[in-house]
């Protein structure tokens, strides 16, 4: 998986123990991305995304960013 720039987990369901996990995931320092557009993701899953310090290499649906409720 070292050379992995792009994970694309969309059209899936994301547990709220995923989503943490994706928020700290160490890869994404590295620069990879993490697609998560059209996922059904748990109640407060998407504010731990939006907490993550590379929040902004974790894409979510455009009309439902990162950090909402």
């Amino acid at each position: 998986l070292g050379r992995l720039r792009k994970l694309n987990l969309a059209g899936n369901a994301i547990t709220r123990a995923a989503a943490d996990a994706l928020a700290g995931w160490p890869r994404l320092a590295d620069g990879v991305t993490v697609d998560l557009r059209d996922c059904t993701i748990e109640p407060g899953g998407r504010a731990a995304l939006g907490r993550s310090r590379w929040a902004d290499r974790i894409r979510l649906d455009d009309n439902d960013p990162a950090g909402s409720s």
